[in-house]
């Protein structure tokens, strides 16, 4: 039993690494970069590799001299209390929670760590609403029209939302903004990829730095590595609520469709080698829009390969195996009964209207912010940059 689970994890391991290796050799990237470049990221080779995953939430402030102080550790204390006169019973964190979702693009070495603090984020920060639209705006704004995707995650429903990613996946061949999607799930104990050597090397350097506020974690992910690079979510207050609303209503309408291959072109050729936050984030109700077209794929859960593709007639095929080396292949139709493609191409030009809000930071957590956290910064430049 032991023996045949090893053996299945190393063939998936070989499947993976094999289909790394292969969207590196159509561009000829296989070579070692010269120390301290970046891939160029305007290459356009025809198929792209990637995985995407969280790392463990990070708390700030941190500095390497006051991890045993009595205020740290008091605030460490409360952070795991459980608040009684809440009434969901959620956790109450004193210290500021920032979350990490890395998205990994294998075929150019390189690692977007998408840097979500208190105030930037929707209120289910891993639920499926927040990872499609980081997943999406990627895809958007961070490749350049290759049109078969391969997709490597851990088989995390709580994070990944296993659901919901088929269904995007399944818009995407719809809406021909490619034209074959593999999505493999590592085997269970045998998760690790490059999302995760990204994140140990920035993790490293974080517990041997003083970092205090979100602007120095940025810095500090984006020098851990030539590997890493960070994009930072504004925080939001409740004074910022109504010019961000009107700013998220004015860019609904021209990034609610799913990216063209010119469209990524000309963004990329504008962003390349450098990561800019000209276009923020779309926060969209994904669950309600998805929802409204798809049904639930069978037995997820059994199984760990997912293919989406055309077939020769131009129809669209949606099938999955439970072992991605020797399983047979079960097709399935995740389009709901009665509803056509285009149905779902009539429906794609609504998506600027299913926009969310971020949970911002109340008025509240500002204050304690100011009182439990400004006394643990080291001067107070950092303070009144903390919110920036």
């Amino acid at each position: 039993m032991l023996l045949a689970h090893r053996e299945k994890a190393a063939a998936n391991r070989k499947r993976y690494n094999d289909n790394i290796l292969m969207t590196k050799q159509e561009q000829n990237l296989t070579s070692l970069l010269p120390v301290g470049s970046r891939p160029n990221i305007s290459q356009c080779p025809t198929s792209l590799h990637i995985s995407f995953d969280f790392a463990q939430d990070v708390l700030l402030p941190r500095r390497m001299r006051q991890v045993r102080s009595f205020a740290r550790m008091k605030l460490l204390f409360e952070t795991i209390i459980v608040c009684s006169s809440q009434v969901n019973r959620s956790f109450y964190s004193p210290l500021f929670r920032v979350k990490v979702f890395g998205i990994a693009t294998e075929t150019f070495g390189l690692q977007t760590n998408y840097i979500l603090p208190e105030g930037s984020c929707l209120d289910e920060a891993k639920g499926p609403n927040s990872v499609i639209s980081m997943v999406h705006y990627h895809l958007t704004n961070r490749s350049r029209g290759q049109r078969s995707l391969y997709v490597n995650t851990d088989n995390c429903a709580s994070q990944n939302k296993n659901q919901y990613m088929m269904q995007y996946w399944s818009l995407c061949i719809i809406m021909r903004s490619h034209d074959y999607i593999l999505h493999s799930f590592m085997n269970v104990g045998h998760t690790k990829c490059f999302c995760d050597s990204c994140f140990g090397l920035w993790k490293k350097r974080f517990l041997s730095s003083n970092t205090e506020t979100v602007t120095q974690l940025k810095t500090l992910i984006d020098s851990s590595s030539r590997a890493n690079e960070a994009f930072l979510i504004p925080m939001k207050g409740e004074e910022t609520s109504s010019s961000s609303s009107s700013s998220s209503a004015s860019r609904s309408s021209s990034a609610c469709a799913l990216p063209s291959v010119e469209m990524q072109s000309s963004r990329l050729s504008q962003t390349a080698g450098a990561l800019t936050t000209e276009e923020p984030i779309t926060w969209r109700d994904w669950k309600t829009f998805l929802g409204r077209y798809f049904t639930r794929v069978p037995k997820i859960s059994s199984m760990n390969t997912f293919e989406f593709k055309r077939d020769s007639d131009g129809s669209f095929v949606s099938r999955m195996k439970c072992d991605g080396i020797v399983g047979e292949w079960i097709e399935f139709d995740l389009l709901k009964k009665g509803i056509r493609e285009e149905d779902v191409l009539n429906g794609a030009n609504e998506l600027g209207k299913h926009t969310i809000e971020i949970n911002r930071l109340t008025e509240s957590r500002v204050k304690e912010i100011r009182k439990k956290l400004f006394p643990l910064m080291s001067s107070d430049a950092v303070c009144e940059n903390f919110f920036v």
